[in-house]
């Protein structure tokens, strides 16, 4: 069977800074006020968010979820958070 372009889909991809940004708006919380019930600075926070930060560590991963009320889980398979 021939597949032409048109057989094609596209998905587009979630990213691990794009999820954390929709936990950290739906939770109305600012960069800022993430950074402070999180431990993690404002600035990194925001490399993450815009995925300027190559890798993550699990202790970075794991207090943000705490400070944003989800999972490690949820963020690294960029669930996004409930309406």
């Amino acid at each position: 069977m021939h597949h032409s372009e048109d057989d094609t889909f596209r998905v587009s991809a979630v990213t691990l800074g794009t999820t954390i940004a929709k936990w950290r708006t739906s939770a109305m919380m600012t960069q800022q006020r993430l950074s402070n019930s999180s431990g993690i600075s404002q600035g990194m926070i925001s490399y993450i968010e815009r995925d300027l930060r190559p890798g993550v560590s699990l202790a970075t991963v794991a207090a943000l979820a705490h400070a944003l009320h989800c999972t490690v889980d949820d963020l690294v398979q960029c669930r996004m958070p409930p309406p």
